[in-house]
């Protein structure tokens, strides 16, 4: 193994030759960053071990029959982790000690046909599986899968993991976040600024929330876009946090799920069945669900083009208008703000269960009936 300084390019500094030997490298300097390019098959048997000054970072980048990243320890000072060769079944271990506070993970760029399954082996067509069950708060973790297709990247479950990040969204990618019960494991996420095409909707690309995970969908990096995600799934507890402009196919949200928009987003089918509070003017095609779903007065002014939610509560809060363009069924209407159905179709019904306009609320119905 050559250990080059400044890129992978750059000048030998030394070589290690023993397959059976751990390799130590360490550098009495603050901030420096570890590149580990080798494959789990080149790794040494004792594995590969780094250490700085302080904030120094390790990354490790799968090589191309990597199908598998683990991190499988992590203290407050150390920590470790396993590359998988599931070809030749396989594995490398990179390990990290003092003055190590980043752990980046790049996947290996590969286009896959398949999505790996969780406790299984990936099959030679499938995208590779990131599995990060526990990491210490003292550790920043960044995940990239660059232009990687159905990668499968899974936080928490053993313990948490706080304040990820990640950039994925090639196409079929999926980003899972669990918790331990107690603590919430939270990320950002960045899922690209899709197809190009359209909407940018139709990559296929997936968040799934439990047990109380939080989520924040947000831009990383400087290159300004839309985040574009196909589907949302916001269980048990989960908060799901749109921060950052976004366009986003199907958000399924059970009763105990939490969403709250915070940017001007597009949304084409909203099932809420938990709670949801549009803080940002929005668009949304289809709200279903029985959930409550909140427009604030900072949500001024937001489209809705069909409410089906029968059974649903519909708050719209002074200062903010919404425009609903279709027929619509709602349980519990309540209007502060304004409701406009002025723009409608002229006939369009709108057939509300219980109605309560305050004071400061205004229900124009236009030619529509109510």
């Amino acid at each position: 193994m050559d250990v080059r300084y400044g890129s992978q390019f750059g000048t030998i500094q030394h070589t290690f030759t023993g397959t059976a030997d751990t390799d130590v490298i360490t550098s009495p300097s603050s901030g420096v960053i570890f590149n580990q390019l080798v494959r789990a098959a080149g790794t040494p048997d004792g594995g590969i071990t780094v250490s700085a000054g302080s904030s120094g970072t390790l990354e490790v980048d799968a090589g191309p029959d990597d199908q598998i990243i683990t991190v499988t320890a992590s203290t407050s000072i150390s920590g470790s982790v396993q590359l998988t060769d599931t070809s030749a079944n396989v594995d490398g271990i990179s390990s990290y000690g003092a003055g190590i506070s980043n752990l980046t993970l790049r996947t290996n760029n590969n286009i896959a046909s398949t999505q790996p399954v969780l406790g299984g082996t990936p099959a030679s067509t499938d995208g590779t599986l990131v599995n990060v069950p526990s990491l210490v708060a003292a550790t920043t973790l960044r995940i990239y899968t660059g232009a990687s297709t159905y990668d499968l990247i899974r936080l928490g479950g053993t313990e948490t993991v706080q304040n990820a990040q990640i950039s994925t969204g090639a196409g079929h990618n999926a980003v899972m976040l669990y918790t331990d019960g107690d603590d919430s494991t939270t990320a950002t996420i960045d899922f690209g600024a899709g197809s190009g095409s359209g909407n940018g909707l139709g990559l296929g690309n997936e968040l799934d929330l439990f047990g109380g995970a939080t989520a924040v969908l947000n831009q990383i990096g400087s290159t300004s876009h839309t985040v574009v995600v196909d589907t949302v799934n916001v269980n048990g507890g989960g908060t799901l946090d749109v921060a950052h402009a976004s366009t986003i196919g199907d958000i399924e949200v059970d009763s105990l799920g939490t969403v709250v928009v915070d940017a001007a987003s597009t949304i084409i089918t909203l099932n809420n069945n938990g709670t949801t509070h549009v803080q940002a003017p929005s668009t949304i095609s289809t709200l279903t669900g029985d959930g409550t779903t909140e427009f604030t007065g900072t949500a001024n002014p937001s489209t809705v083009s069909t409410v089906n939610a029968a059974s649903g509560i519909l708050t719209v809060d002074s200062g903010a208008t919404i425009h609903i363009t279709s027929d619509s069924t709602i349980g519990t209407l309540n209007v502060l703000g304004m409701v406009d159905l002025n723009g409608s179709v002229v006939g369009t019904p709108l057939a509300v269960t219980a109605l309560t306009i305050d004071s400061t609320g205004l229900l124009d119905i236009g030619k529509s009936f109510l």
